[in-house]
Order: C-alpha cells, then structure tokens, then sequence
C-alpha cells in the first residue's frame, strides 16, 4: 500500500496527462472515503462550462470522460 502523499503525487500524474491530452482518466482507490473525495476533486478538476467530462466511480474505480465533441466558443 502507497503512502498517502504517493498516491496523491500518482492521482496528480495521470490525472493532469489525460487532462492535457483530453483521455478517459481511471484511478483505483484504496477505501470508499478516498474514493468519495478524489470523485469530488476530479469533477472540480475536469468541470468546465462548455467542456463537461462525465466523471463517475464504479466501486472504488474512478473514472472522468472527456466529451466526444468539442464545443467551441462563439465570438
């Protein structure tokens, strides 16, 4: 078991690379009280008014999904 400033470094990781490269992020969390705080920090993370990910945990599985389409901004 990672200590829990490791794990966070490796949420941090994986997160920011599959924001940046706009890919389905997935974590594995340890225990429903990690799971139920990183859910909340990803949605705050990936939330975006015209660029809503879809993020949902599926037992201790997190998960964030990009949109299919991108909507630009009209000037």
């Amino acid at each position: 078991m990672l200590k829990l400033s490791q794990r966070l470094k490796k949420y941090w990781l994986i997160l920011g690379d599959c924001i940046d490269q706009r890919k389905q992020f997935i974590f594995q969390c340890e225990n429903e009280e990690e799971a139920d705080e990183l859910k909340k920090l990803t949605w705050t993370l990936v939330f975006k008014i015209n660029d809503r990910w879809k993020v949902e945990l599926d037992d201790l599985e997190l998960r964030a999904v990009p949109p299919r389409f991108f909507q630009s901004k009209s000037n």
